[in-house]
């Protein structure tokens, strides 16, 4: 088995509202839960800049041997700052467009077909709304007369103000405006940050690969973040250096389904042609990624390097902390990139920072077992 002693992670964070700084905390703490699950010391160093993104090094110790590995934020905030700039309204009204579009160019069929239960997710915030709107009505009904549409309008307002802060509905709104931009490139502004996002990534990561001498690049994503990681692997394939990816509760397939999102789909089937080694995570208990979608198969391009695995919660968490967080989907989809606290095949903070080459975790469907 091949031991690692540098590696280059570049990491696309999903679509919440953290900036690199707010990522590099959650590394720090990551880092010394890890180390106890795991029986050895992560150190992670302080943020320096390279180029516009931020990056530090995660330093393991084990059995008086270390691995040093580069990592590099490629977080969304930026695009995120862009859209929510806008007012409430706007943000609605294109997150309405959006599901309205996906729902009538046949995209939401597809993800039926795919994982009904990310279609049940796609669904959602429509179900939220129908529900404020129907509160407000019965409200007002209620009452009746002009007192009663002062009613109604009240309690609809109070239940979306309560959906936006409390069940993230705004934040979906802006992610499938985002999932639009990036299938078919609709709104200028907000393509351009991620193409410079994406491009910024691409520098990084050539300067990087040209100055040390890495043993391999991975180049990861979680959620919507996938879909940015694939591209950005895809366009870092002229590296002498081996470029891996690994995808976490991937968003790839919330673009890629989109009939106009062929750049997507050809990108995926260019990674899998060129047998890159790739790992897709899945959990369980996930409704925000699509369970058992096996890429090789739904796009008949054999690839003996792609490999697919399913996480159950309940065996990377204690007791207490899986009770506590089952029904709160978003907790759940954060899961991949939070530290475990059982000893398991997968951990995203091992993966990335220890010592065994990523082909042979991908070889063994996960970590091994020493």
């Amino acid at each position: 088995m091949e031991l690692i002693s540098h590696r280059l992670v570049l990491f696309f964070p999903g679509f919440e509202p953290l900036d690199a700084q707010a990522h590099h905390r959650r590394f720090v703490r990551a880092a010394e839960m890890t180390g106890r699950v795991w029986g050895r010391h992560i150190q992670a160093t302080a943020l320096s800049n390279a180029d516009s993104l931020s990056a530090f090094t995660l330093i393991t110790s084990q059995d008086g041997a270390s691995t040093e590995t580069k990592l590099v934020i490629c977080d969304l905030a930026p695009v995120m700052q862009a859209i929510a700039a806008r007012s409430f309204f706007h943000r609605m009204a294109l997150g309405l467009y959006a599901l309205g579009s996906f729902m009538l160019n046949g995209t939401l069929l597809t993800y039926l077909r795919t994982s009904w239960r990310y279609g049940l997710f796609f669904l959602y915030p429509l179900f939220m709304l129908a529900a404020i709107l129907l509160a407000g009505f019965f409200s007002g009904d209620l009452i009746g007369g002009w007192p009663g549409v002062a009613a109604g309008v009240a309690v609809a307002a109070a239940l979306l103000f309560l959906a936006c802060r409390q069940a993230h509905l705004l934040l979906m709104m802006d992610l499938w405006h985002y999932a639009r931009v990036l299938a078919i490139g609709a709104d200028p502004a907000i393509r351009e940050a991620s193409e410079h996002l994406v491009d910024t990534s691409k520098r990084v990561a050539l300067a990087e690969a040209a100055a040390n001498p890495f043993d391999e690049v991975i180049v990861c994503g979680h959620s919507i973040g996938a879909a940015l990681a694939v591209r950005l692997a895809s366009e870092l394939q002229e590296l002498e250096t081996p470029v891996h990816v690994l995808t976490l509760g991937s968003g790839l397939l919330q673009v890629a389904c989109h009939p106009k999102a062929s750049q997507w789909r050809d990108m995926a089937k260019q990674l899998l042609r060129m047998q890159v080694h790739w790992l897709d995570v899945q959990a369980l208990i996930d409704p925000i990624n699509f369970l058992e979608c096996d890429l090789t198969r739904m796009y008949s391009v054999p690839s003996p390097n792609y490999r697919e695995i399913v996480v159950r919660m309940r065996h990377l968490l204690s007791t207490p902390t899986y009770h506590r967080i089952k029904f709160n989907m978003f907790r759940v989809h954060r899961q991949y990139v939070l530290p475990v606290e059982i000893r398991q095949r997968f951990s995203f903070h091992v993966i990335i920072s220890g010592a065994t080459a990523f082909p042979d975790i991908v070889r063994h469907g996960g970590l091994p077992d020493d």
